[in-house]
């Protein structure tokens, strides 16, 4: 717990805010109305963002490197979704900007039970870096993960 606190000590920079709410809307804005996602998929969308930083980076640093989130990669559809939402602010992308809020300045619960990475229920086979790890949770339409314990 201490760790995490000490995590959130700096949250509150917008552009930290704005690139959650970007990553959370470019990876997660179709389960909004979902009602086994809803809320809590978005929140934990974020919470995979806030659970990878390390101390040494920061939440843009965390989004935006290449092949993490797939939202971020140029050739992702998502991608250029995410220009337009930022531009436009539609509803779905003004829930997203008031989860990110939640979680960095009001310090919102991690569903997700640590993890550190997640991938989609649809896809035929589990990605290959999901081999050694664990599933901590199903929310809406994702496994979230950790690293197992060894």
């Amino acid at each position: 717990m201490q760790n995490n606190l000490r995590k959130r000590e700096n949250f509150g920079d917008p552009q930290d805010i704005l690139v959650l709410a970007q990553t959370i809307y470019g990876e997660a804005r179709g389960e909004i109305n979902h009602l086994e996602g809803g809320l809590a998929a978005l929140i934990a969308v974020g919470n995979v963002v806030i659970n990878r930083l390390d101390g040494m980076h920061t939440i843009e640093q965390v989004c935006k490197r290449p092949w993490q989130f797939s939202c971020w990669n140029p050739t992702d559809p998502n991608f250029s979704e995410i220009e337009k939402a930022t531009g436009k602010r539609p509803t779905e992308f003004l829930t997203c900007l008031g989860v990110s809020e939640g979680l960095l300045l009001m310090n919102w619960p991690d569903l997700t039970n640590s993890a550190t990475h997640y991938y989609s229920c649809y896809m035929k086979t589990p990605p290959y870096w999901a081999e050694n790890m664990k599933i901590q949770v199903k929310i809406g339409h994702h496994l979230f993960l950790k690293e197992k314990e060894h």
